[in-house]
């Protein structure tokens, strides 16, 4: 992945396979699935693709106060111990609340190569294509 023989991105698409909870109806698990898929963006804006980032792991710190929920705190591709270090600052600053840590697999990230498909990808070709009569009715 490192030495593409095109140049990138005319002959190939980033697939990404969203893990987190999609039928959850919970308040908490949709504010975290936009903060992560934000966070997805920008750091793919910023960041080359490398091997160890085709599955990014997401971790979250979740706030309560007198055991009622306030907030979730997710971050996207980021090491173990920065719940320890969040939580320890923010538990400085509000002494009497509780914070827990949880994590999850967030997405999954493949390359996906077209060439010799007439240099017309298969996902445009579908879309292009949608309100034809032989893709009604299919899932894209």
């Amino acid at each position: 992945m490192k030495n593409f023989p095109d140049r990138f991105p005319i002959r190939y698409a980033i697939l990404i396979s969203d893990h987190t909870d999609k039928d959850s109806e919970d308040y908490f698990d949709i504010a975290r699935r936009k903060v992560l898929w934000d966070k997805l963006l920008k750091w793919r804006q910023t960041k080359r693709v490398d091997l160890k980032d085709l599955s990014l792991r997401y971790l979250v710190v979740g706030f309560s106060y007198n055991h009622t929920k306030l907030c979730d705190i997710p971050e996207l591709n980021v090491p173990e111990k920065w719940t320890d270090e969040l939580t320890k600052k923010l538990q400085q600053s509000i002494p009497e609340s509780q914070f827990s840590h949880s994590y999850g697999l967030g997405f999954d990230l493949c390359l996906n190569s077209y060439r010799g498909s007439a240099e017309i990808p298969l996902f445009w070709q579908i879309y292009s294509h949608k309100e034809d009569e032989k893709y009604v009715g299919k899932q894209h």
